[in-house]
């Protein structure tokens, strides 16, 4: 259980991509501005909602297309993100080295 002020609830919605009127079955009492919230509830704003890519969309009507898509897309995501990550690593080893 979380005990806060209504503005933080309508923050974190806002920050993961939720409407608060989609959350309010979390809200388990509202004391004025301060509102006690089950953390553990189904409604709440846990993580920022996923948006499909444009891509998956135009192919919506090929079920099986779109998951292999949408899992190929994130695939390449990571990939991307670990090449980044490796390509940064490296030039602070050349930064380190040339010291």
């Amino acid at each position: 259980m979380i005990t806060c002020h209504k503005q933080h609830l309508i923050a974190r919605c806002k920050e993961r991509g939720y409407n608060l009127a989609d959350v309010m079955d979390c809200v388990i009492k509202q004391d004025g501005d301060m509102w006690t919230i089950d953390a553990k509830h189904a409604a709440y704003p846990h993580a920022k909602k996923t948006t499909m890519p444009k891509s998956t969309k135009k192919i919506k009507k090929c079920g099986g297309c779109k998951k292999k898509l949408t899992k190929s897309l994130i695939q390449k995501s990571i990939i991307k993100s670990k090449q980044t990550k490796q390509i940064k690593l490296q030039e602070l080893r050349d930064k380190l080295d040339k010291k």
